[in-house]
């Protein structure tokens, strides 16, 4: 039994390791370089010609180059000024909106302030009122005092005379009975000599 057909022992179970394939040393292969040539001399005219291409190439990647960076920057240009177009509208919206509101807070504390005043004015003229309505009452007050004290008086008055009057009926009484007393001793005594 080789090693990889052993059974390994884990808890409560049984695993075994089994190998497919056997392990090999696949790298990959190097790509072949050229064979090295003998050196291949070149002419003045061919090497002028390497050099105008290799210019030209130069060239037209530093156009490329170039294009690139402009078609950024016009990009980048584009994208600058849809970000202060944005800003100012957001801007201009934003001091539409802040406008707006400080003309909505100066209606609104004006408002308030009106009708504050009006409930000041309001309250004044209920002062005024109670006030005019305490000198009236005490007017009135003040009259019917005065009636009610005349009417004191004049029953005052009249309970004086009814008194006087009683008492001079009272006085008439006494007069007629000292003179009845007076004639009937009178008559008792003429009656007692007779």
């Amino acid at each position: 039994m080789s090693t990889a057909d052993k059974p390994v022992q884990r808890s409560g179970s049984l695993a075994f390791e089994v190998i497919l394939k056997p392990a090999t040393n696949d790298s990959p292969a190097r790509p072949v370089s050229p064979p090295k040539s003998t050196r291949i001399t070149l002419s003045e005219e061919d090497i002028k010609l390497k050099l105008q291409k290799a210019e030209e190439r130069r060239l037209s990647l530093e156009a490329q180059r170039l294009e690139q960076l402009a078609k950024e920057r016009e990009k980048a240009q584009e994208v600058l000024s849809k970000a202060a177009q944005e800003n100012r509208q957001f801007s201009k919206a934003t001091r539409e909106k802040l406008r707006r509101s400080m003309e909505l807070n100066k209606e609104n504390r004006e408002a308030q302030i009106k009708a504050l005043q009006e409930r000041l004015r309001e309250h004044a003229n209920h002062i005024q009122e109670v006030c005019q309505a305490n000198e009236n009452m005490g007017k009135v007050y003040e009259e019917k005092l005065v009636v009610k004290m005349e009417n004191a008086l004049r029953n005052r008055e009249e309970q004086l005379q009814a008194l006087q009057e009683r008492l001079r009926e009272h006085e008439r009484r006494i007069e007629e009975v000292q003179k009845k007393k007076m004639t009937g001793q009178m008559d008792c005594g003429d009656a007692v000599d007779a």
